[in-house]
């Protein structure tokens, strides 16, 4: 457990706050698709919320079983994540999808049945366990908060969002962060709980 917790995950490019995202309006619809480049992934002790940290917006998701359990597992550092696209509304409520995959020979016979009980199924290569479920959460904008640097992703890694089209104005009245910095900017807290890293496979290089 405590390898979970000695390391933050940060992007392999670590860029300013100000984004240079273009958003591309989709015809008809009153929405705008755009990518954002997720810097790190910080969760809350209980695992019951994720923050997905990205260089425009910071995504504060609340999880529910099994994931809260998986998040718990020792061997959490064998699952590659990813995400599907993130839908946004008026009032930046988020939903999407998330999916978790691990390789079956980098198992244990014991870990395998443990992602199984929990709703991994196998994949048609025959070679992975996968599963995937909707998340949900509150986007929110950066602002000046930066995660420290103590270690980083392996590669960039980007998720599409689908928004109303907004003006730049507009886009400004998105809330801030409830995200702080304490202890010398060196710790992060969400309201007056203390955000921990998630590390998990093929994401992260260790200093």
């Amino acid at each position: 457990m405590r390898y979970l917790i000695n390391y933050l995950l940060i992007a392999l490019l670590s860029l300013s706050q100000i984004s240079c995202t273009t958003s591309t309006p989709i015809q008809g619809s009153g929405l705008s698709s755009s990518q954002e480049t997720i810097t790190s992934f910080l969760i809350t002790p209980d695992r019951g919320t994720l923050v997905v940290v990205g260089q425009q917006h910071h995504f504060i998701m609340s999880l529910q079983e099994p994931l809260r359990s998986v998040l718990q597992w020792k061997s959490l550092h064998k699952l590659k994540p990813s995400f599907g696209t993130f839908h946004v509304d008026n009032n930046q409520a988020v939903k999407g999808t998330y999916t978790l995959q691990a390789s079956l020979s980098h198992l244990q016979i014991n870990e395998r049945q443990f992602l199984e009980q929990r709703g991994f199924r196998l994949m048609s290569d025959q070679t992975t366990l996968s599963y995937t479920a909707a998340i949900k959460g509150t986007r929110y904008l950066a602002g000046n908060v930066q995660v420290p640097q103590t270690a980083y992703f392996t590669r960039p890694y980007d998720i599409n969002v689908i928004a109303p089209a907004t003006t730049s104005r507009q886009a400004e009245n998105i809330n801030l962060t409830p995200i702080t910095l304490v202890a010398g900017g060196v710790e992060l807290v969400l309201g007056s709980i203390l955000l921990v890293p998630l590390v998990l496979n093929e994401l992260l290089v260790t200093h």
